[in-house]
């Protein structure tokens, strides 16, 4: 019996050796969870099925979320601007990991912050002006968020110093952007929000055009008399004004109300001496049937006129 139960131990330790032998040794992905450990899985490929409803997250609320959706430890420096911030990330699922990060560097964006590369395996959370903004050279190079970039924008017709009093006449001054003309390289360097950019663009493919392309318009007025801001407009660009189809004459007791008197002064101070040897200054003839101004010139004069028109064309209460 003793021998028996030998051979059957000494069967069983043999067989256990051979079974545990065939067991292959722990791969990349059987690694435990250690921080500084390279990412056993892609991260764009985790599927987050009920996607994220962070509603009220500070700005190590988000360094926390990134680094999960980065699975590389990645070490997020958070700014004190970002820490007193409140962010909110609500995206339904299910999202890739690659979509969830592209959501959140996006919806970081729209409340100006920014995730920067700061050092191996380390990104800065920190305010979008305290970063470099980055000059763009082509449009088809404009990122997908609105974000401040630089643009170099060139002229084929225009000079840099009219296009540039126009862009900064339609844009105001809109906080953050500048539009510096370059004379002699026929240029005009631009500093915005990358869809204020497109829409100059699109601004500048009408207006830069030959000298010999001349355009008409009319420009409609609900308030303001039509006459008086044509006369106004003469006297800025060095014109006689002159009569529509109500007359030559400016008479007396018109239907429109007088134009606004601080649109006036600050066209006349945008205006003056701004076209002192143009050959071919822009016509402006009122017409008091319609209660229209004819214009007719060059496509860019037509947009700065008309912008200077509905500065004077206000309701009497908004003056």
């Amino acid at each position: 019996m003793k021998i028996l139960l030998s051979y059957f131990s000494i069967f069983t330790l043999a067989g256990a050796s051979a079974l545990y032998a065939q067991v292959p040794p722990p791969e990349a992905n059987d690694l435990p969870d250690v921080p500084g450990l390279k990412p056993v899985v892609d991260a764009g490929a985790v599927i987050y099925e009920n996607g994220f409803q962070e509603s009220n997250m500070d700005g190590q609320g988000v360094a926390d979320l990134y680094r999960t959706l980065t699975k590389d430890r990645v070490r997020v420096l958070v700014s004190s601007e970002a820490a007193a911030a409140e962010f909110r990330f609500i995206q339904p699922g299910p999202l890739t990991g690659a979509e969830a990060i592209e959501l959140l560097e996006k919806q970081l964006l729209m409340e100006n912050f920014v995730l920067v590369k700061s050092g191996e395996n380390q990104v800065k959370l920190v305010l979008n002006s305290s970063t470099e903004v980055p000059i763009i050279d082509g449009a088809q190079n404009f990122p997908v968020a609105d974000r401040l970039i630089t643009y170099d924008m060139e002229l084929s017709h225009l000079s840099a110093d009219d296009a540039a009093r126009t862009f900064q006449q339609i844009i105001g001054s809109d906080t953050g952007t500048t539009v510096v003309p370059v004379p002699n390289a026929q240029l005009i360097v631009i500093t915005a929000k990358s869809q204020v950019i497109k829409k100059l663009i699109q601004l500048k493919d009408r207006i830069d055009v030959p000298p010999s392309d001349i355009s008409r318009r009319w420009v409609p007025v609900r308030y303001a008399d039509v006459e008086e801001i044509a006369e106004i407009l003469n006297q800025i660009f060095g014109q006689s004004s002159g009569g529509g189809g109500g007359g030559a004459a400016r008479r007396g007791g018109g239907g429109g109300a007088a134009p606004n008197p601080a649109a006036a002064a600050a066209a006349a101070a945008a205006g003056v001496n701004a076209r002192p040897n143009d050959e071919n200054p822009p016509q402006i003839i009122p017409d008091r049937r319609t209660n229209r101004i004819f214009l007719l010139g060059r496509p860019i004069d037509l947009v700065f006129i008309e912008d200077l028109i509905a500065d004077f064309d206000k309701p009497t209460d908004t003056r």
